[in-house]
């Protein structure tokens, strides 16, 4: 039989999808986060910490994660915490959900 446990880094896990998504399939899956945060779920899981809205943390992150054996889903489900203050807040909501899946698809 096959093992069906997948390798998933997942972003915009502290939101409400996020940690349904952490308590839903975390324990069936290996799930890295990548972000600020995990939020709070009693799911184990791995977090490397990084600010998505500095594109040079983000890419340390990612590099820092390139040794390992490759994710089989990215789930990038990251929205800037400041995209209710827009236009003022344009360049981190441009970093957070632009800059940053343009790393990921890397």
């Amino acid at each position: 039989m096959r093992d069906l446990r997948m390798r998933i880094l997942l972003t915009g896990a502290s939101g409400f999808i996020g940690q349904a998504l952490l308590n839903r399939y975390g324990s069936a899956h290996e799930i890295t986060v990548l972000g600020r945060s995990a939020g709070k779920t009693e799911v184990s899981h791995r977090l490397v910490g990084c600010d998505l809205n500095d594109p040079a943390a983000v890419q340390g992150a990612l590099e820092g994660l390139q040794g390992e054996a490759p994710f089989d889903a990215i789930v990038h489900m990251a929205v800037s915490r400041l995209h209710r203050t827009f236009p003022e807040t344009a360049l981190d909501l441009f970093n957070v959900n632009t800059v940053s899946t343009a790393y990921l698809m890397n």
